[in-house]
């Protein structure tokens, strides 16, 4: 299908200035976890869709430029990316309240700001540091382009998607006999968590985790370092070495801040050393 629509933008002279994003919903589970076909955890496999995105060829990084060239599946893009991208690629403003970023100096590297960013490094976020990477740059190693990001989830519960062949628990929805009465969602299947992406420069110290507090009973904890564990099968949430069934006060700061923020100037950037957050 992308074939034949790349075919048809070239036989209508249309290719050189047609920006093409392919990405998709994030599918069902195929076994993962032994779980039900609904993806509604904070998994790897859960949470990753894919993206790709060609640029219009008058952007396409030439031999004068090629050195300058950034692998942008290193970093963290977000799904609320996509809207400021597209309007960023078709030349309109980004409105203050959208949370995502642009990522059009990724792919093009124009790290030139527009009009509508030259102002961003002026405003301080309450959340912690201003957005103003298209001010610096985004390959200043010093300053990654984006270091955590909030994944949140509410559980959805409602009898009337519960086959009469099942158990029926209030707490519950969409459980099918045909499923072997396994439930897709529950109400304490609600969460928030705090991925981080954090290179150091030294491949053996950067810091590849998740961690998520769940709203049930219990307030379970899962803590993951994808580094030792890529696969998400070990929480280490509750050993002795970790301590992490209670969030560091930074880590507790980040989700709620994240939680709250709203727009990118707020929602973009947040540091990881409280000692060079300002605020109002």
């Amino acid at each position: 299908m992308v074939g034949d629509i790349v075919k048809l933008l070239r036989r209508k002279g249309q290719l050189d200035r047609t920006w093409i994003v392919v990405t998709s919903d994030h599918g069902y589970h195929m076994g993962q976890f032994a779980m039900p076909i609904d993806k509604r955890l904070p998994y790897e496999t859960d949470i990753r869709v894919p993206l790709l995105v060609v640029a219009a060829s008058h952007n396409r990084p030439t031999a004068n430029n090629k050195s300058r060239d950034i692998e942008i599946d290193s970093l963290s893009v977000v799904s609320i990316d996509l809207a400021p991208t597209v309007l960023h690629m078709a030349g309109l403003p980004i409105p203050d309240d959208m949370d995502g970023v642009s990522l059009l100096p990724l792919v093009t590297n124009a790290l030139t700001p527009s009009s509508q960013h030259r102002n961003v490094s002026k405003e301080v976020s309450q959340v912690a540091e201003p957005w103003d990477r298209h001010c610096r740059g985004i390959d200043d190693s010093s300053e990654p382009w984006r270091t955590f990001f909030l994944i949140e989830y509410h559980g959805e519960a409602d009898l009337q998607d519960v086959d009469l062949q099942c158990q029926q628990d209030a707490n519950t929805t969409l459980c099918l006999n045909d499923f072997g009465c396994k439930c897709q969602d529950a109400a304490n299947n609600t969460y928030v968590c705090l991925r981080t992406l954090r290179p150091t420069g030294n491949q053996h110290a950067n810091e590849d985790s998740l961690y998520c507090q769940f709203d049930d009973l219990q307030a379970f904890v899962e803590s993951y370092d994808l580094r030792l564990d890529p696969y998400q099968l070990n929480n280490r949430a509750y050993r002795r070495s970790c301590r992490c069934t209670v969030a560091s006060r930074h880590r507790r700061q980040l989700i709620v801040n994240y939680s709250k923020c709203r727009g990118h100037v707020n929602c973009f950037g947040v540091s990881d050393n409280p000692k060079r957050r300002r605020h109002p």
